[in-house]
């Protein structure tokens, strides 16, 4: 149904006739105008309606456009699939089928899921009927795909951090019921409220390069997998579950001077601001019940009886209980079934090692990469002493730059690292290398 209003008493239809219809399943108001700016012969575009005196402009006037742009993006065709494809990549999937793109926005659209009114009635914009949608269609929860190469995602890595404290029953200590996580953005790429812009942590376009990328697949959450992010995720976990949420082995936990953080898990407990609490039923099903919690019962058999044999072996030796749970744990956590949420297929024969090319006995040239401790300084591993050209003092020049973390040329002297430039290119006949950089 399409309801037209004359504006001024009018009896006919002109620029200021005003059509209500539905778009979107929304009712909708338009003004019975079209103005087109024209550019040569061939190239014309619609002029965006506007609301606004541009003589006079009102406050009531600057409202209402404001509210006529946000109403045209919400109610935009392609909103509705838009928004449908990020969330199913945030709660279930990193690649949703257009069909299940398509049933999301139509529940979006619809107000209704399957028939059902989620909220108060069944209107545009329904977020309660989309997340219903996302959760209950099949590919959200058919266990039959978890073994599509192509179906699921990457875990987020704050998410492990919490799905393991809250799934192996993180319990603090009396006084540390808040629980802080330290600097996780710069160990694991990611912390609570700390996004580095509106874009999120990583793009929902991403695709990392390899096989992924040439089977044109989408895994945002692998632009997380940096090598530092990684290092800083596995050794977290590994703290968390050995020593509970301490500073230990770079673990997530504040710092607190009387946590000895020693092969004897225990004593690093009992000072830590909390601790994984899971006690399994028996010890027999210990595993079994970690699979569940962990890896929603997808441990490849293979895995599981690595993690199996772990912790018997554990058990055989003497230890407790509580210690053979602990190298259960540390094994879970590097186990790609527990960074993923679908199956993980595997090949265990070896890799073919083709046989080395004969050498061809030519001369070449060898980039040699010396790897030093710590930090390079540049400005202080090599620096001007003496004998320099027209008189010029370098070695006052340097000093005065770096100031305070200057070299005095005494340790140069002292460490034997002063050396002499006999080629006459260069600017000094003398240079101090680092007394730390000895070869």
């Amino acid at each position: 149904a399409i309801e037209a209003y004359r504006v001024n008493g009018s009896s006919s239809f002109d620029e200021g006739t005003i059509f209500r219809l539905i778009v979107n399943g929304t009712w909708r108001y338009m003004r019975n105008v079209r103005s087109t700016v024209t550019i040569g012969e061939i190239f014309e575009f619609r002029n965006p309606p506007h609301v606004v005196d541009y003589i006079e402009p009102s406050n009531s006037e600057l409202v209402a456009e404001t509210d006529a742009v946000i109403d045209a993006m919400l109610y935009h065709e392609n909103t509705p699939p838009f928004i449908a494809r990020r969330l199913a990549q945030r709660f279930t999937v990193s690649n949703p089928s257009p069909r299940y793109v398509s049933v999301v926005a139509e529940a979006f659209t619809t107000g209704l899921y399957q028939g059902t009114v989620y909220g108060e009635c069944a209107s545009y914009g329904s977020l309660g009927a989309m997340v219903a949608a996302l959760l209950l269609d099949r590919e959200a929860s058919s266990p039959i795909l978890d073994f599509e190469p192509s179906h699921g995602k990457l875990r987020e890595p704050i998410l492990k951090v919490l799905s393991m404290m809250r799934s192996l029953e993180y319990k603090p200590f009396e006084g540390d019921e808040e629980i802080y996580l330290v600097e996780m953005e710069e160990r694991v790429g990611q912390a609570a409220h700390k996004a580095p812009d509106v874009f999120n942590f990583y793009d929902w376009a991403y695709r990392p390069a390899g096989p992924i990328a040439n089977a044109r697949l989408h895994a945002p959450e692998a632009q997380l997998l940096a090598t530092p992010y990684l290092n800083g995720l596995l050794n977290g976990l590994d703290s968390l579950v050995s020593y509970g949420l301490t500073s230990c082995n770079a673990g997530f936990g504040k710092k607190r001077k009387e946590v000895q953080c020693t092969k004897d898990f225990s004593k690093a407990r009992e000072r830590s601001r909390g601790f994984l609490a899971f006690n399994p039923s028996s010890v027999n099903a210990s595993i079994d019940e970690l699979d569940l919690l962990l890896t929603s019962g997808r441990l490849h058999p293979a895995h599981h009886e690595l993690v199996s044999a772990t912790y018997y072996q554990q058990l055989a030796q003497g230890k407790s209980p509580t210690h053979a749970l602990i190298a259960a744990l540390r094994l879970f956590v590097v186990l790609p079934e527990f960074h993923a949420s679908a199956h993980a297929t595997f090949s265990y024969k070896p890799p073919f090692n083709p046989p080395p090319l004969p050498s061809g006995k030519q001369p070449y040239k060898a980039v040699v990469l010396l790897f030093l401790y710590g930090g390079m300084d540049s400005f202080n591993l090599l620096v001007p002493h003496s004998g320099c050209a027209n008189g010029t003092d370098l070695y006052k020049e340097y000093e005065e730059v770096r100031s305070v973390v200057h070299i005095p040329k005494v340790k140069f002297e002292n460490a034997g690292t002063l050396i002499d430039e006999t080629s006459g290119r260069q600017p000094c006949a003398k240079f101090g290398i680092h007394p730390a950089a000895k070869f």
